[in-house]
């Protein structure tokens, strides 16, 4: 009954920004800004909508995704209004369109980089780094990898290894869901995530932490407790 109520007026809301942005045109300056908050809109409509699927299993959702379109639409949303934080892109443009968890990998990717915005709060000039490759083997598996890097006060060695439970940031105040989130997230797409400290591996060499995440390729729909 909440998550009926709840959707409610998001829909109505959603229908009306859809309204608006036709009768704008195409050409108008805000198009763009309105398209962008009608999709997160819906994305947090379907965040409601897996409430009704608490305590069962949930399908992997696919759809055809440009990876470094999702990267750079996500950090964008991430830097409105924060015009002091510079964000570096070094996309592998070769990467084509594929069937990915797109919902799956947005939320991924908006907890990590809202998690490194956050953690440069009282750095003088702060930066996040997102990473693109499209070919990488481990162990004989075939993975695309996202770095997010950024280059604030990083974290102790006992931070780093609880980094992914409940309650933890890379700001040290042991506060925020995040990366909890992200840790069950990366799992349910049987995906591999690590984190570092940027003074032992990280090209930039700038302090800070780096976050590795690994998607493979071979996706199919599955229930998430099934194995692939």
């Amino acid at each position: 009954e909440i998550i009926h109520e709840v959707s409610n007026p998001l829909a109505i809301v959603q229908n009306y920004l859809r309204t608006r942005s036709i009768k704008l045109g195409d050409d108008h300056p805000a198009r763009s800004d309105i398209d962008a908050i009608s999709r997160e809109l819906v994305r947090a409509t379907t965040l409601i909508q897996r409430f009704r699927h608490l305590g069962g299993d949930e399908p992997i959702l696919l759809s055809e995704t440009d990876i470094n379109l999702l990267l750079t639409d996500t950090a964008n949303l991430i830097a409105e209004g924060n015009d002091a934080t510079r964000i570096d892109f070094r996309l592998d443009m070769t990467i084509p369109r594929l069937s990915l968890p797109g919902d799956a990998l947005r939320q991924i990717f908006m907890n990590l980089l809202k998690n490194a915005q956050e953690a440069l709060s009282e750095t003088l000039e702060p930066c996040i780094t997102i990473t693109s490759q499209g070919a990488v083997n481990v162990g004989g598996r075939h993975f695309m990898e996202v770095e997010i890097s950024d280059n604030g006060p990083g974290m102790s060695p006992g931070e780093r290894l609880a980094v992914f439970e409940s309650g933890m940031s890379t700001k040290g105040e042991g506060r925020g869901l995040g990366l909890g989130i992200v840790s069950r997230l990366v799992e349910d797409i049987n995906g591999v995530i690590s984190c570092r400290d940027n003074n032992t591996g990280n090209a930039t060499g700038a302090g800070g932490t780096t976050f590795q995440l690994l998607i493979p390729f071979d996706f199919q729909e599955t229930n998430k407790n099934n194995e692939l």
